[in-house]
């Protein structure tokens, strides 16, 4: 026991016996947890990727993403964003309503009846942008 330290009490040879011959029970749970955490982000990355092909807006995704850093053991602070989902959501639809992140482009109509959007909902459709890359680029020599 000189050799090697330790506490006082354990120099006493009978209360050193009674203390380790008492049973232990050791769980390790690092190994499962990790198992856990590499299954849980792929399939919150689907997740995501479904939701974006949904056409929903960004500020609907951003609790799995939150859940993605919390899994890979980083805090929000890390990334520069607000502490929780909501916080961010309503930094979000704040800069929606100023125009972008930005700022500038009105989301305040000073009367009359709203404009119908004539933007397309969801990702855009092959035949779409064949379009556009057609109407935008120039004329084949021919």
């Amino acid at each position: 026991m000189q050799e090697w330290g330790g506490p006082e009490a354990m120099r006493d040879e009978v209360y050193r016996y009674s203390t380790l011959s008492a049973p232990f029970k050791i769980q390790v749970r690092g190994i499962s947890m990790l198992a856990q955490r590499e299954q849980l982000v792929p399939r919150i990355m689907q997740t995501i990727t479904l939701m974006q092909q949904l056409g929903f807006m960004p500020w609907d995704m951003v609790g799995p993403v939150y859940t993605i850093i919390a899994a890979q053991g980083f805090s929000p602070d890390q990334f520069g964003l607000p502490p929780s989902p909501e916080d961010y959501r309503m930094v979000m639809q704040q800069q929606a309503a100023m125009g972008g992140p930005m700022g500038g482009g009105g989301g305040v109509q000073t009367g009359g009846a709203p404009e119908p959007s004539t933007a397309p909902t969801g990702p855009p459709s092959p035949d779409s942008t064949m379009k556009m890359v057609q109407a935008n680029s120039p004329p084949l020599p021919g």
